[in-house]
């Protein structure tokens, strides 16, 4: 598991993996700890979670997360230390502080700031299949991007057609481009 910050200044990336034995907690742990930063920090971050790295066991609390967002994993004093550490924030932003905004604000940062990405070698491989079954309204709350590996040929295909629909180079250099 990575964790990647993005920023105008550039892109920094951390793995955050502990040991094998309590990995379901450590993930939890690690899941409130970037819900933190993304929402009292508003930092950008970007989960990053490979198909080697992660078993059914695991993947719970990720569909947690992108289903029912992140309330009821904080306690009432550990909402209370969130709400006092976005106060400046809110009043900054032009809000009246009540404990509500505040939680309120904290979620909204957390759903503007982290991204989850699940990557998969393959649509035929095994965990992805898991993953189908398993968790059907994990991938129905995701943006799926199919990656494949496209041919020479539908690569010059698709190159020469966007080369010509944008109009920039007549049709023999388009061709000398592509090639």
């Amino acid at each position: 598991m990575a964790v990647v910050k993005t920023s105008t200044f550039g892109t920094s990336a951390q793995s955050v993996w502990g040991k094998d034995k309590g990995r379901a907690q450590f993930l939890m742990s690690a899941l409130k700890s970037l819900c933190h930063r993304c929402g009292v920090l508003r930092e950008k971050l970007v989960l990053l979670l490979t198909a080697n790295e992660f078993t059914l066991d695991e993947l719970p609390a990720v569909q947690e997360l992108m289903e029912n967002g992140v309330s009821h994993w904080f306690s009432t004093e550990d909402r209370v230390k969130i709400s006092n550490a976005v106060r400046s924030s809110i009043t900054h932003a032009g809000l009246t502080y009540t404990e509500e905004v505040a939680w309120k604000f904290f979620l909204d940062n957390v759903r503007e700031n982290l991204r989850v990405v699940l990557l998969f070698p393959s649509l035929t491989c095994l965990p992805f299949h898991h993953c189908c079954v398993e968790f059907p309204s994990l991938l129905d709350s995701a943006s799926l991007f199919i990656d494949v590996q496209w041919t020479q040929n539908v690569l010059i295909e698709v190159a020469t057609y966007h080369l010509q629909a944008a109009g920039l180079f007549e049709q023999s250099a388009t061709h000398s481009l592509v090639r």
